[in-house]
């Protein structure tokens, strides 16, 4: 493994401009292979196609290399979940090469973006493969416990809970959270019931019908709204209501001042103003907007 990561680091990292050059000449890639297929094309005009398709394999390694330490690095993330670290790194090779396949250059995306969805969702798609394994049903207990509790906090504060919020609320130790959260879950089966008293309405029919959604904008948006919950998430939990209510983030309605007081108790108009203004402060410091600067360039 050691071996491996110090291979790695011999590929720089590109640039916005060289990850669309690289991406440009695989798509070109992509278009010779296309003609190539459908033939009636000259002795020349094949060479011709060849070479492309050729430099378009090449772009493709070079795009791909280049990226390695991105898989790496996600993959530290979900170490302790039931799945080797070496494991993931393939898992997640895999979702990279199909990042770079899918890539389209003029969508203005960074790739790294763009990868990180795929990658991501090759790990967590090997995590709930190894999560089939049962668990001892105490421990299911426990963990169908936390499950509901967050649910509840969630729904409650309009915003996922803290490890600390869920600790309390269950009355056990912080770690003991961190540790119920690393146990690989079952997989709901999209033909489950999505309500108790209703056994026609299936998990399956409230999921949004995405076939016709650009799946490089989708992947797009969903990492940008992920990064920006974990950037509220480092504010204190009524910072990120104020802010959550004064934008919209919650349900698309933009409240004044005075109508976030109102929910918040009774607070005045200036206090509202007060941890808005402390909140926006925090978010402008470096260490907590690098999460977002890729979907600026």
């Amino acid at each position: 493994m050691g071996q491996y990561l110090e291979s790695i680091r011999q590929y720089p990292l590109l640039t916005a401009q060289e990850e669309i050059k690289l991406a440009v000449r695989i798509e070109a890639g992509r278009t010779a292979r296309a003609k190539l297929d459908k033939g009636n094309n000259s002795g020349a005009e094949k060479k011709q196609l060849k070479r492309v398709e050729e430099d378009s394999q090449l772009a493709r390694k070079e795009l791909a290399a280049a990226n390695l330490r991105l898989v790496v690095s996600i993959a530290k993330r979900y170490v302790g979940r039931g799945v080797p670290f070496f494991d993931l790194i393939q898992e997640g090779s895999i979702g990279l090469m199909q990042a770079v396949d899918k890539f389209d250059p003029h969508k203005g995306f960074r790739f790294s973006t763009y990868a990180t969805w795929w990658i991501r969702k090759n790990m967590q798609e090997a995590i709930a493969a190894h999560g089939l394994i049962s668990h001892p049903s105490d421990v299911q207990s426990e963990v169908d416990t936390m499950t509901r509790v967050v649910s509840q906090l969630t729904q409650r504060d309009h915003r996922h809970p803290t490890l600390e919020e869920t600790a309390e609320a269950l009355n056990v130790p912080v770690r003991k959270v961190k540790k119920l959260e690393a146990i690989p879950q079952q997989p709901l089966s999209l033909e489950a019931p999505s309500f108790p008293d209703d056994d026609n309405a299936t998990l399956a029919s409230l999921v949004p019908d995405d076939v016709h959604q650009d799946p490089q904008s989708a992947a797009f948006h969903t990492l940008l709204k992920e990064d920006i919950e974990a950037v509220l998430r480092q504010l204190t939990s009524r910072e990120e209501l104020v802010l959550a209510l004064r934008y919209g983030l919650i349900d698309g309605i933009f409240r004044t001042l005075e109508e976030i007081g109102q929910e918040l108790g009774g607070c005045t108009r200036e206090r509202i103003r007060q941890i808005e203004a402390k909140a926006l402060k925090k978010l402008r410091h470096p260490s907590r907007t690098r999460k977002l600067r890729d979907y600026l360039e």
